[in-house]
């Protein structure tokens, strides 16, 4: 019973593989977005506009920032909590808990900034 409904199948995949290979336009009459027809920048032209760019430089920094603390506590947090006589399995549970609150925070501030457009820089800046 399942061969049948396989072979079927197959069937049904290959008449639409011919159908495709027989009309198969080299150009759709529309564009499917806005940014299919606009005109494209070389790699290396688009990378140096980027990097002349005040703003990408101050997402970088603020990034960098964030990450480089985050990472850098991590890597200590091991040598913090020895010292107070806390076990690697209940650090883990102080990571994970970490890890946790901070992605609800986010989900949080998110959803304040689509309720409250007007103050997204507020938010951004507070928290």
């Amino acid at each position: 019973s399942s061969g049948i409904n396989a072979e079927y199948g197959g069937g049904c995949l290959i008449l639409v593989l011919c159908f495709s290979l027989l009309y198969f336009p080299s150009k759709p009459k529309y564009a499917p977005a806005p940014s299919a027809v606009t005109v494209r920048l070389s790699l290396k032209q688009g990378v140096l506009i980027l990097l002349r760019r005040g703003s990408f430089w101050l997402v970088v920094l603020a990034f960098s920032l964030t990450t480089g603390v985050f990472n850098g506590y991590g890597m200590v947090m091991d040598a913090i909590l020895q010292k107070s006589h806390i076990s690697q399995s209940t650090a883990r549970y102080i990571g994970f808990a970490a890890l946790l609150s901070s992605v609800l925070a986010n989900f949080l501030i998110g959803g304040l900034g689509s309720v409250f457009p007007s103050k997204k820089k507020l938010l951004v800046v507070s928290f």
